[in-house]
């Protein structure tokens, strides 16, 4: 057993124990992350998950209940673009509809039989997409960023016409109103 007397005498830091001392410093705060804060993200995460899945609970039952959630008010204009574009691009998809003004009904058996020269099947399929592609730009135009070389009037400009169009769009959809069913 050593006594206090055997100890080796304390010594004054030199400069390369401070340097390697930081160096030790660093080094920690370099790969604290790595094992600190993935693990205080995960407990977070599994916390706030109730809390989470309850809002998500709840907007899923006021959708359900109501067709909009309180969450959608907060971006409606985004809400009513996003469903009705993608509502009438998937009407497109899977339509076994007509459009109701033109004059080639179907036949007995509900089976549209229109002639070779009338073209209504395909103005309603390109009504449809001249809805639903500018409904989906305006949803996702927000997320834009300028480009690169663009000026503000340039932007302006570009954002205008994607509102404008949007807007011409539900225009189209309120004269084709009768029209939009599967």
């Amino acid at each position: 057993m050593t006594t206090v007397d055997e100890w080796p005498p304390r010594r004054a830091r030199t400069r390369e124990d401070w340097a390697a001392y930081w160096k030790r410093q660093r080094w920690d705060r370099r790969f604290r992350h790595k094992t600190l804060r993935p693990f205080l993200a995960r407990l977070r995460r599994r916390i706030m998950m109730p809390r989470r899945w309850y809002y998500q609970a709840r907007a899923f039952i006021q959708r359900g209940r109501h067709g909009w959630a309180r969450p959608d008010l907060w971006s409606m204009d985004d809400y009513i673009c996003q469903l009705l574009g993608e509502m009438t691009a998937e009407l497109k998809r899977v339509s076994h509809g007509y459009p109701c003004n033109c004059e080639h009904a179907p036949g007995p058996d509900g089976i549209y039989r229109a002639p070779d020269t009338c073209t209504c099947l395909q103005d309603y399929n390109d009504a449809l997409d001249r809805i639903s592609g500018p409904l989906l730009a305006y949803k996702s135009h927000w997320e834009w960023e300028r480009l690169d070389g663009e000026t503000y009037e340039q932007h302006r400009e570009r954002e205008d016409k994607i509102i404008s169009d949007a807007q011409d769009a539900l225009r189209l959809m309120a004269d084709q109103l009768p029209s939009l069913w599967d």
